[in-house]
């Protein structure tokens, strides 16, 4: 864990900016539209497609220009967001549960979704245990070789 604290909290080339400050954003701006009222999507559906897909381009490109000139993990950044797409209608799917009831198509997303987050989780824990062997996905016997 040391070693992601470490990667995340490096500034960016020559910016004061750190990595983990533009996957929040784009944790956010990934989680923005699950979040938002019906209300204001019924008015400004178009305006708030138009900005999150501006926003996600942006910062897409941006952290994909930061991995490419840095030894940052790139697949653990991916593993992550994979892993917010289950896990973030998993914790909605619960609360939605209890406020209206457990209908069998919720329960049945909710087992499913929860049972992806779980083999994503448990993923993501052997990729940091096992990162130390590989660069890049590359294995560093066979680099080095």
């Amino acid at each position: 864990m040391n070693h992601i604290k470490q990667l995340l909290s490096q500034n960016i080339s020559t910016t004061r900016l750190k990595l983990w400050q533009l996957l929040l954003l784009l944790t956010l701006v990934w989680i923005a539209p699950m979040v938002l009222p019906e209300a204001l999507w019924q008015h400004y559906t178009p305006y708030i497609i138009a900005a999150l897909l501006a926003m996600y381009i942006v910062l897409s490109r941006t952290i994909r220009n930061v991995l490419r000139l840095t030894s940052y993990d790139a697949i653990l950044i991916e593993r992550f967001f994979i892993l917010l797409s289950f896990l973030v209608p998993t914790v909605y799917g619960i609360f939605y549960g209890f406020r209206h009831g457990f209908e069998p198509f919720v329960t049945i997303s909710l087992v499913i979704s929860g049972f992806l987050s779980v083999l994503l989780i448990v993923g993501i824990l052997i990729h940091v245990k096992k990162s130390n062997n590989y660069y890049h996905g590359v294995s560093k016997n066979d680099l080095f070789s």
